[in-house]
């Protein structure tokens, strides 16, 4: 099977499109050409072997005209012996559901709930949310007709009944391990505003004054807090890694006191299951979150953190500050809660099984083009 993936939005090294549904289907002996943006040399030092990559300008905030350009010049050359085309981003769906490019199916992996994510955009100016809301409304009803869908989570099934759920998991690891010095605690995936940047640096600066454990933050910063950002690791209250390729973030997290997931209260998150809190778990980090419905549920199942009881200010940053005090002074409290989280994704969410399930789908889709075609043929 000869697989082309597409995207113009996430970086060329997103954990989900290169590091389990690339490596996946490379690892189960089919072919992947990937176009999308150059992620630089240190993070394609990683790429799973077999992948061939074309590179194109990634679109950015409003700059988003030039990279549409060039994919559109690529599409037919890529695709042309392509078994299934899988695309990552909704503004695609135009280009890919109504252009010839072969028999191949199309398949739209539908990462986020898009709509509400329109919100926590902040290029996206306040008058023009609801517009975007809206054409991102039509596109999603043209993909239900034209698409294959994939969902990274239940809650999106709503939107796309017809769809198949290939869940965000990740590899868990087989040992557990311990807390680790010296101690931190730590944020990995974007860096905004909403997902609680000023109260980790808060925390940061308390936690300093103490002398420790230290907050590392890893993971890309939305441009519009890369100023305070900055100006917290030039005084010392965090430390910032910036984006680091996904096999290695797993380094920063293992041993760690704790991991963070103090997102606010907004539409995207309310009812989306966090990706951070699996990686956390994954390498039996346990969690201190916000009251968030789909956290509180998470946690409570696993018994693998602590919720806090508001999602923004200072109440979080003292809640935070008290959880931490406690993990990292009673270290076998701190592993108690790891290794539940530990388990519990061990035996419902790792990405060793659920990347089978996934490749197993594709090949059942392009087994059934394939008989399409032929009947066509006759």
């Amino acid at each position: 099977m000869h697989v082309v993936v597409v995207t113009v939005a996430h970086r060329g090294d997103d954990a989900r499109i290169v590091h389990r549904q690339a490596r996946a289907l490379l690892e189960a002996g089919h072919s992947v050409v990937l176009v999308a943006p150059d992620p630089g040399p240190e993070p394609r030092r990683f790429d799973p072997v077999g992948l061939e990559r074309e590179p194109i300008r990634r679109a950015v905030g409003r700059r988003r005209i030039h990279a549409w350009y060039e994919l559109s010049r690529l599409l037919s050359r890529v695709c042309r012996s392509a078994d299934l085309v899988i695309f990552h981003d909704p503004e695609l769906i135009p280009l890919l559901s109504f252009r010839r490019l072969g028999g191949e199916i199309r398949v739209w992996d539908a990462h986020a709930d898009y709509r509400a994510l329109v919100s926590d955009t902040s290029w996206i100016p306040p008058m023009l949310t609801g517009p975007v809301r809206g054409a991102l409304g039509i596109l999603n009803s043209i993909a239900r007709r034209r698409c294959k869908i994939l969902i990274a989570e239940a809650s999106y099934v709503t939107s796309f009944p017809q769809s198949v759920l290939v869940p965000n998991t990740t590899r868990v690891d087989s040992v557990f391990t311990s807390v680790t010095q010296p101690l931190r605690v730590v944020y990995v995936g974007r860096v905004s505003f909403d997902r609680g940047l000023r109260e980790m640096i808060e925390l940061g600066e308390r936690l300093v004054q103490r002398g420790g454990p230290e907050v590392v933050i890893a993971g890309p910063s939305d441009d519009d807090c890369r100023a305070v950002l900055l100006d917290a690791v030039a005084r010392g209250a965090v430390r910032w890694c910036g984006p680091i390729p996904n096999p290695e973030v797993f380094d920063v997290i293992r041993g760690s006191v704790a991991g963070l997931a103090l997102l606010h209260d907004v539409a995207n998150y309310r009812f989306s299951n966090p990706t951070k809190v699996w990686e956390y778990w994954s390498v039996g980090v346990p969690v201190i979150g916000t009251p968030l419905p789909s956290m509180t549920k998470m946690v409570s199942e696993a018994g693998g953190g602590v919720v806090l009881t508001v999602f923004s200010g200072p109440g979080v940053v003292e809640e935070a500050e008290r959880a931490i005090d406690e993990l990292s002074s009673r270290p076998e409290r701190r592993d108690a809660l790891g290794r539940s989280g530990w388990s519990l994704a061990g035996s419902t969410s790792d990405w060793a099984r659920d990347g089978l399930d996934f490749v197993r789908e594709l090949e059942r889709l392009a087994s059934e083009s394939r008989t399409s075609r032929s009947r066509i043929g006759k």
